[in-house]
């Protein structure tokens, strides 16, 4: 049985997908044409953009569908908020 999600990772979903959205806005290409470059249904284009958990093999598909990196898709993961990230964990080892 899968196990429920937890706030945060609902809310880390719907980042992405607003990215994702962002990003094929950008590039001028509709969830059919992103949808048949990455191998999945329009449907499932869809669901990704409202939220739904994507594959991390889908998710680096769509960065190179949409050619943005990967980094971009994925929230708080720019440099510096993996070395803000870093530097919070060591001040806070004992």
């Amino acid at each position: 049985m899968a196990k429920a999600r937890t706030e945060e990772e609902k809310l880390f979903d719907v980042e992405v997908g607003k990215r994702i959205t962002a990003a094929r806005e950008a590039a001028k290409v509709s969830q059919a044409e992103l949808a048949s470059a990455i191998g999945v249904s329009q449907q499932l284009v869809a669901k990704y953009e409202s939220g739904g958990r994507i594959s991390p093999i889908l998710l680096r598909k769509t960065a190179v569908a949409l050619r943005v990196s990967l980094l971009f898709l994925v929230p708080n993961t720019t440099p510096s908020c993996i070395l803000a990230d870093s530097s919070q964990r060591l001040m806070n080892f004992h």
